[in-house]
This record gives structure tokens, C-alpha cells and sequence, in this order.
């Protein structure tokens, strides 16, 4: 080999050495840039997410408000039909004492008991077996804590 080809020789080796090492580090550097768009992409997929899981929190929030709202209200409710409950019983044990006092003096005087008084008195009775029917204690909610 004569010195011209051994330099050239050289010459084409050093190019080659040098345009592989360039080779690898624009595979470095399209490497990188892969890794940041896919890390970028993450990143709006994440956000997406985060402002998705916001507006159905906000939406829960919302809900158990009314929620929260409508507990108090039956709650509320159970108390009075309780209450009423008990003022209905009452009434009618006293009352039903009465009607039958009431009828019985109307037999022995020979009269009928007036008509609007039977009416009235079975109304009672219908709620009073409505009452029975129905449970002592009306169950009760908890609110949600949020």
C-alpha cells in the first residue's frame, strides 16, 4: 500500500469513526426527545385527568349536599309522625272512652247518637288502625361527611 492509500486510508477511517459517533449521539438525542414528548403527553393526559376527577368531585359534593339536605328533612319527618303517632293514640283512647260512655247513655235514653259523631268517630278509628299498622320507631338517616 502505497502512502497515498494508507492516507486515505486514515482519512476515511477518521470520517467514519467521526460520523458514527455522531450517528450514536443523534440517536441520543432522538432518544431524548421520545422520552420528553412521551413525558409531555403523560403530562396533558394527567392534567385531563385532574380537571375530569375536579368536576365529578364537584358534582359529589353537590350530591351529598342534597343528600345531606333531604336526611335532615326525613329525619325531621320520622319525629313528627312519631309525635303524632302518640297525640293520635292518646286521643283516641280518651275519646274512644267517651264514645262508648256517650253510647251507651244515648241507649239507655233511647236516642240514636248523632250521625256526624259515628262518622267522626270512625275516621278516628281508621287512623288509629293506620297508627297500629305502622312502625313504633320510623327509621333514621346519617349524613354524609364529605
Amino acid at each position: 500500500m502505497n502512502l497515498r492509500e494508507q492516507i486515505e486510508k486514515e482519512i476515511t477511517e477518521k470520517v467514519m469513526t467521526k460520523l458514527a459517533s455522531e450517528r450514536i449521539e443523534l440517536g441520543i438525542i432522538q432518544d431524548l426527545q421520545a422520552d420528553i414528548k412521551e413525558g409531555i403527553e403523560a403530562g396533558k393526559k394527567m392534567k385531563d385527568a385532574q380537571q375530569s376527577a375536579m368536576k365529578i368531585q364537584e358534582s359529589l359534593i353537590g350530591i351529598a349536599e342534597k343528600y345531606n339536605k333531604l336526611v335532615k328533612e326525613v329525619n325531621r319527618e320520622a319525629a313528627t309522625v312519631e309525635t303524632r303517632q302518640n297525640t293520635l293514640k292518646a286521643n283516641f283512647n280518651i275519646a274512644s272512652k267517651k264514645y262508648e260512655k256517650t253510647l251507651k247513655a244515648a241507649l239507655d235514653l233511647g236516642i240514636d247518637m248523632p250521625k256526624n259523631i259515628q262518622q267522626q268517630f270512625k275516621e278516628l278509628e281508621e287512623y288509629h288502625r293506620l297508627t297500629n299498622n305502622m312502625p313504633k320507631k320510623l327509621p333514621r338517616y346519617e349524613q354524609i361527611n364529605y
